[in-house]
């Protein structure tokens, strides 16, 4: 699966301001396929309850024309949020735009699942978190069956297609620019401002074991929420969601690179501070680089809050008598650049 989350800004997206960015990003994502390999055939898809209704033919099927390019987008994205919003408002409700493509050596059916609402996916089940696209391949590399983006990492033949692909996706978003409503008036945003995170799942769980970035936005803020995730559970309690966020800021650089092991990093400025592209490198296959890269910082990250817990509440105790929150938290982000720097490859460090 490739599954996207929208990014909303401190005043808000409206609701149908929010669908509008969705399918400007589910398009976003056509465009990109088209680019990289080749688009044979569409169809597009309104559902109502639930995006399975498709396979058994209980969908409204409209006609579209993908554009060239996403900024020529804009009529096609106001025609699809009308069909959408022409369902009953209190049932889930979206769009499946479904294309057969040929991408690289991967000869691939795709269904991307655009909703009304980011609640829609959890609320029936299919992610454990707030999605607002989900694409889900089908197909094969020769005899090899393909059922996600992931498996398109994993495989030797087909790993450059998906770098291909996200930087495609990168460039049509980046060129993008969207009118939101928000609880403050109307603005203007690049559509890649109001992207947080896209990430290239093997199944629907979207932790860092299962899932490789491919889009974080702010990149601390979302690697921080993927960091939480992997952390120990007896020790991340006592730094809590923010704790974590406060001590990376202590380790970012020793995060980006350790991201570079596995990935090609680009960091570039965005509304809200610094978006990171990540891109997986060349490997053989580039699938058991990222799984190897996550192991490494589950067990850094493991070390870090042990130490932080252990010896350095010792010390501060003997030294002042008590400990502060935040000397217990600069003294998990000190220990954590500290793990990623001494296991870092001379090339990682450089």
């Amino acid at each position: 699966m490739l599954i996207a989350k929208l990014f909303r800004p401190r005043a808000g997206l409206r609701p149908r301001s929010a669908r509008r960015v969705a399918l400007y990003l589910g398009l976003g994502l056509v465009i990109a396929i088209s680019k990289v390999g080749k688009v044979e055939g569409i169809k597009a898809c309104v559902w109502r309850r639930h995006p399975a209704v498709l396979y058994i033919g209980k969908c409204r099927e409209v006609e579209v024309a993908i554009p060239d390019a996403l900024d020529e987008a804009d009529n096609l994205v106001k025609a699809l949020a009308e069909e959408i919003d022409k369902e009953p408002l209190n049932l889930p409700r979206g769009v499946t735009l479904s294309l057969e493509a040929v991408l690289g050596p991967a000869e691939l059916g795709v269904d991307i699942d655009i909703y009304s609402d980011e609640e829609v996916p959890r609320a029936l089940g299919i992610t454990a978190e707030l999605a607002a696209v989900l694409a889900e391949p089908r197909g094969y590399i020769g005899d090899e069956p393909i059922d996600s983006f992931y498996g398109l990492v994993a495989s030797e033949k087909a790993a450059e297609t998906l770098r291909q692909l996200a930087r495609e996706l990168y460039r049509q978003a980046a060129a993008t620019y969207v009118k939101a409503a928000t609880y403050t008036g109307v603005r203007q945003y690049a559509l890649t401002d109001l992207i947080a995170w896209i990430k290239a799942s093997r199944n629907y769980a979207l932790d860092l074991p299962n899932a490789i970035p491919l889009y974080y936005n702010p990149w601390l803020r979302q690697v921080a929420r993927d960091l939480y995730a992997l952390a120990p559970e007896g020790y991340k309690r006592l730094a809590g969601a923010a704790g974590l966020r406060k001590a990376l800021r202590e380790a970012r650089s020793a995060i980006k690179e350790h991201f570079k092991k596995s990935n090609e990093v680009e960091v570039r400025p965005s509304r809200v501070g610094e978006l990171m592209l990540l891109y997986p490198k060349r490997a053989s296959p580039p699938a058991k680089s990222h799984e190897a890269a996550v192991e490494a910082l589950r067990e850094a990250l493991a070390r870090a809050f042990k130490y932080a817990s252990g010896d350095a509440a010792r010390e501060a105790l003997e030294h002042k008598g008590y400990l502060e929150w935040d000397d217990y938290i600069k003294a998990l982000g000190d220990a954590l650049r500290r793990e990623l720097t001494k296991n870092a490859s001379p090339r990682g460090t450089q």
